[in-house]
């Protein structure tokens, strides 16, 4: 049984690596520029990127990308539709109310992303991105490009919480691959391992049986 100890391990390994990890690791929403001032009570049109590890097109198809703004009291969607640049979408917004509204990316199948604090009348504290790995621009940017929003949060006015907007946490990061590796190269390990004493384990006993000892091994 031993064997089947070694294979329910690497198993194991597997199904403890975070599914994002397993699906192609982690995504951001970027926003295009809005406007200095955002009132409530009207619309505004909102370009927004998702982008795959923070630089490129998503190489999984997105279900339902779009923006989510909650207050802490309701939560309003807006669905996004797929513009010319690959990853690029828009949206129409519209505020009922003012005040402090999060901005979270709907990027499914990857985890919602925080993108910043919009106060309302006011402009949006965007939370810093994680570093973007490198990766060669898509053929579709050639004009229209994604904007770059790593390092510190942009500056909200009328005492907007800059610091909430900072310290939100982006979309996880997914275990190093290696990790994944070793634990499959360990479960197949011990599974062989245990697959080679169970033979030699066989053959002492046939042996033992016929009357021919079999010495033990050094």
């Amino acid at each position: 049984m031993k064997w089947l100890l070694g294979m329910v391990i690497a198993a194991t390994a597997v199904l403890l690596v975070p599914s994002q990890a397993l699906a192609g690791g982690w995504a951001t929403t970027l926003l295009d520029p809005l406007p200095d001032r955002v009132e409530a009570g009207h619309s505004y049109t909102v370009g927004f990127w998702i982008l795959q590890h923070g630089s490129h097109v998503s190489m999984l198809t997105l279900s339902g990308p779009g923006l989510r703004f909650e207050d802490g009291k309701e939560a309003v969607v807006f669905k996004g539709v797929p513009l010319a640049q690959g990853g690029h979408y828009a949206t129409a917004i519209f505020l009922p109310h003012d005040g402090d509204w999060t901005v979270d990316g709907m990027q499914a199948p990857f985890q919602d992303y925080r993108v910043g604090v919009l106060s309302v009348p006011g402009r949006i504290a965007v939370s810093p991105t994680p570093e973007p790995i490198a990766w060669p621009a898509d053929s579709s940017w050639a004009t229209v490009r994604p904007p770059t929003i790593t390092g510190e949060a942009v500056p909200a006015q009328r005492g907007t919480p800059v610091r909430q907007a900072a310290t939100a946490a982006p979309s996880p990061q997914p275990l190093p691959w290696v990790l994944l590796g070793l634990g499959v190269l360990l479960g197949v390990a011990l599974s062989g391992g245990a697959l080679v004493a169970g033979h030699v384990s066989g053959v002492r006993r046939r042996r033992e049986g016929q009357g021919s000892p079999v010495p033990d091994a050094p």
